[in-house]
């Protein structure tokens, strides 16, 4: 049996999680995408910026229920600085 350190175990923790952030932004992406065709790149780098899971699935529910691209970021990132 391998033997696994904390460190180890930590850094497949953060592996996890950070990949599970970069999907939840390319799932937002591509929602917009399909909808509308055309995703800038300075929303897909605000994208970049959230590490909230949270707001990241909140941000996706409202892509898809959404009538315009535009102002998807303006209420959820009110107040978060």
């Amino acid at each position: 049996m391998e033997y696994v350190t904390t460190w180890e175990r930590n850094g497949i923790k953060i592996g996890i999680k950070t990949g599970a952030l970069q999907k939840a932004r390319e799932d937002i992406v591509e929602v917009l995408d399909a909808r509308w065709g055309v995703v800038s790149p300075s929303l897909v780098a605000e994208l970049d910026g959230i590490a909230d899971p949270d707001i990241l699935k909140r941000l996706h529910r409202r892509a898809v229920l959404m009538n315009s691209p535009e102002g998807l970021l303006d209420e959820e990132l009110s107040g978060v600085a």
